[in-house]
């Protein structure tokens, strides 16, 4: 089982995205900051963490047994996480 990691994956997405705009906000006004270009790479490779966690999470939470298509209104269809079990 694996633990959601919904609400952390957007928390660091959404921080950085708002941290990143500070930032460039205050190098557009001419503000000094320094070690900026390592600040923003640094903010890069946190979204893209809290992307992994949100995909991880989406996926995790869309396996199902093969005998709940029966009650879905498209008996036919596959959930994601089900495609890699059949294989």
């Amino acid at each position: 089982m694996t633990p959601d990691l919904t609400l952390p994956g957007a928390t660091l997405i959404s921080t950085c995205i708002i941290a990143g705009g500070i930032l460039i906000a205050a190098q557009i006004f001419a503000v000094e900051v320094p070690f900026a270009s390592y600040v923003m790479v640094a903010l890069a490779i946190f979204i893209v963490l809290g992307a992994g966690m949100l995909v991880l999470s989406a996926g995790a939470g869309a396996q199902t047994r093969p005998d709940d298509d029966k009650d879905s209104a498209c008996p036919g269809c596959r959930r994601w996480g089900e495609a890699g079990q059949n294989a």
